[in-house]
């Protein structure tokens, strides 16, 4: 069932009950009671897990998150599809597309404070200040041989200014304690405030169950979840919403802006090794509340949020990390259950990560989904009105790495309509082919600036500089 039409029909159900109580509170002696002495104790609805280092502290706060992990939220919009025809042939070749018109920047910034930073920061931008923004890369990517880095060193620094590098991602092997990992973030964060002007995205897979970068770790004192497709079988959105708040928590406590989560794939094939109880489910709509609620307690803990792996990887058998991957569905199959949990939750993201699976029943001869403007521009955004940002999924897996060079693979991803570019597989190759892209033409600037300004605009919006 449609999310709006749960909550029309809870409200229907709820409202009376909820008037006759308060009638009935404020008719007995003494006064009336406060709202909070009648609230109910989520904690009984605990699922089993072992408890957080940091728990919630009142009743009032747990009662506000799960009226947010259910979707109370009355400004909450679902991004409904569109239902134009599905296969039209458009261009998959990397040739450049016209960007969109944009409104008058004078009239955004009179209404908006945000946007007028952000436009701003941009304007004084050099081109190489701009195309660093829209690469994320291992700390090893940065350190020439580097292997297992896990601290800012003075050469690295250099690197990173020299590249103007907007975001990080850290693996297992770049994490060793608390102390270290938090020194880590806050040495970057400052670094890239120091040539920049903006904070680093600093990200990490920490997804929960058996992807985490983290909670695996016995010196990390957080809670560790068994797996999403258990939290999923319980039917309560709720606990969705405590794994993104209780990750959420321990990964701003540690210097982390984004986390690479949570997977709105649908687990639809049991031979599906590569997904399999990462997912919430089968069934789409329970994936999508989980994944609503799941956002809304990365949300509350000032988290950015990745939906994974558009336009879902749940129906695959092989993996993109070692080969080449096709889904044979048709554009309408898939908005009938892959795209489901992504396209209910498309205002609620914060980006969105194009997986490299070749949807070859949109078109035999398509490219990967990362690097196809078909997939990306045309789907995503054009169709489904997507306009945040989209993030490549690691650029240096073999789906890729394997068929395309770093430069080509980078230049073609931002003429499909991503903005940025995870782990290329040549830092150096990946940023040379953007700049010469732009210079050539072959990907406009008013192309690049798009990216760039949705980027800056992510940046800001969880900086702290501007209330939320």
């Amino acid at each position: 069932m449609n999310r709006s039409i749960k909550r029309i029909l809870s409200i229907a159900l709820v409202l009376p009950l909820l008037l006759w109580s308060l009638s009935f509170l404020g008719s007995l002696p003494g006064g009336t009671a406060g709202p909070t002495d009648y609230l109910l104790d989520m904690n009984a609805f605990a699922d089993g897990e072992p408890e957080a280092a940091e728990s919630e502290t009142s009743g009032e706060a747990e009662n506000a998150d799960e009226a947010e992990a259910t979707g109370a939220d009355p400004a909450e919009t679902s991004g409904a599809a569109d239902d134009r025809s599905a296969d039209e042939a458009v261009p998959d070749d990397g040739t450049p597309e016209e960007a969109a018109t944009e409104e008058s920047s004078e009239e955004i910034a009179e209404e908006d404070p945000l946007e007028a930073r952000a436009q701003e920061i941009l304007a004084g931008m050099s081109l190489k200040d701009k195309i660093g923004q829209l690469f994320m890369v291992r700390p090893d990517q940065v350190k020439k041989g580097g292997k297992s880095v896990k601290k800012l060193t003075p050469q690295m620094k250099k690197r990173l200014k020299k590249y103007r590098i907007g975001g990080v991602i850290m693996f297992g092997n770049n994490i060793s304690s608390p102390k270290q990992i938090k020194a880590f973030n806050k040495a970057l964060t400052k670094a890239s405030y120091e040539y920049s002007g903006l904070p680093m995205m600093i990200s990490v897979d920490e997804e929960g169950g058996r992807i985490t970068r983290l909670a695996y770790r016995s010196n990390f004192k957080v809670t560790k979840f068994k797996s999403m497709l258990a939290i999923g079988r319980t039917g309560n959105t709720y606990k969705a919403f405590k794994v993104g708040r209780t990750i959420g928590k321990y990964l701003k406590k540690y210097g982390f802006t984004a986390d690479m989560a949570p997977v709105a794939d649908c687990f639809t094939n049991p031979k599906n090794t590569v997904i399999g109880d990462r997912s919430f489910g089968s069934d789409p709509e329970l994936v999508s509340d989980m994944v609503y609620s799941a956002i809304n307690g990365f949300h509350r803990s000032g988290i950015m949020t990745t939906l994974k792996h558009y336009p879902g990887h749940g129906d695959t058998k092989a993996d993109t990390h070692k080969q080449t991957v096709k889904v044979r569905k048709s554009w309408k199959s898939l908005k009938k259950l892959e795209l489901v949990p992504f396209i209910e939750n498309l205002d609620h993201t914060d980006m969105i990560m194009a997986s490299h699976i070749r949807c070859t029943g949109i078109s035999k001869t398509i490219a990967p989904t990362s690097i196809s403007k078909t997939m990306i521009q045309k789907k995503l955004r054009n169709q489904l009105g997507y306009d945040g940002v989209v993030i490549t999924d690691a650029m240096e897996m073999d789906a890729i790495s394997q068929n395309y060079s770093p430069a080509e693979a980078a230049v073609r991803a931002i003429i499909a309509g991503c903005d940025i570019i995870l782990c290329p597989d040549n830092l150096s190759k990946s940023f040379n082919g953007i700049r010469d892209a732009v210079k050539s033409g072959r990907i406009s600037e008013e192309r690049l600036n798009e990216s760039v300004l949705r980027i800056i605009r992510l940046k800001l919006k969880y900086s702290g500089e501007f209330d939320q």
